[in-house]
């Protein structure tokens, strides 16, 4: 029997392969010998390796969705971590800030800091929220241009 045999390895591939489920068959089945070939390069030099030598070599990996995530091919819903305000509060308060800079240029410029602040706390999760995060920050910018339109226009004296 081969250490890829294990029964924690096993188990570990099989969750693998369900939080692959949206990813092409060619995407999985190259993800799973590449997780195979890693596991058996770390358990190769052990003639029966223990649960716990088996959970180590699994938690040098992550868990199996984390995984999938980093690589890039898990769809954004199964992300965790991802809730309502971070997936739509950025895109909301950098919209907010560059309607109110037609009657407050104060106003406009805290929520457009607030918007850049969430936008800078969504970044971490890039995967579920690249769509929200470059709106949000493309909207920010745009409210950063708008205020300093207004602030150099009211700066020139009249000729």
């Amino acid at each position: 029997m081969s250490n890829t045999d294990h029964r924690l390895v096993l188990a570990y591939l099989a969750q693998l392969e369900k939080e692959l489920a949206s990813a092409s068959p060619l995407e999985r089945e190259e993800m799973l010998a590449q997780v195979r070939a890693e596991f058996a390069a770390r358990l190769d030099e052990i003639q029966d390796p223990t649960d716990r030598q088996v959970l180590a070599v699994s938690a040098k990996l992550g868990q199996p969705r984390q995984f999938v995530a980093e690589a890039g091919l898990a769809p954004a819903q199964q992300l965790q971590g991802t809730n309502w305000v971070l997936a739509r509060a950025p895109i909301i308060a950098a919209l907010a800030a560059l309607v109110i800079t037609l009657y407050s240029s104060l106003v406009a410029a805290i929520l457009a800091g607030f918007a850049l602040l969430l936008v800078l706390v969504s970044i971490p999760r890039w995967q579920a929220l690249k769509n929200t995060i470059v709106v949000s920050a493309i909207l920010v910018i745009v409210t950063g241009i708008v205020l300093a339109v207004q602030v150099l226009g009211a700066t020139q004296t009249p000729a």
